[in-house]
């Protein structure tokens, strides 16, 4: 579960590791899924978006929700955004991991 290690290197504001495994995760080869795909996306953009500030970044994680939802995803829309949520207000009591089948 490389989401659940980003996420939490996330946490621990461990951006430039974070980003190591994110290569790491965005070479692995065989038959990625939809989902796999679309976490790394979202951890990509949010660990850029804590790097730099950019505000771009979140507005690509908001159009990641935004179409998870549209979808019917709504699980899944509603764990991004409550983990988006959590780490942009620098919570680190509430461990929230994305649920998808990776």
């Amino acid at each position: 579960m490389i989401n659940n290690l980003i996420t939490t290197l996330l946490r621990k504001k461990e951006y430039e590791e974070s980003h190591y495994y994110l290569r790491l995760a965005s070479t692995k080869e065989g038959n990625l899924t939809f989902d796999y795909k679309l976490v790394i996306q979202y951890l990509d953009n949010l660990t850029s978006y804590l790097i730099t500030g950019d505000d771009s970044y979140k507005e690509n994680i908001y159009d990641y929700i935004h179409l998870l939802t549209k979808l019917g995803e709504q699980n899944f829309a509603k764990s991004i955004e409550r983990e988006v949520c959590s780490i942009l207000s620098e919570s680190k009591d509430v461990q929230i991991f994305i649920q998808a089948d990776l």
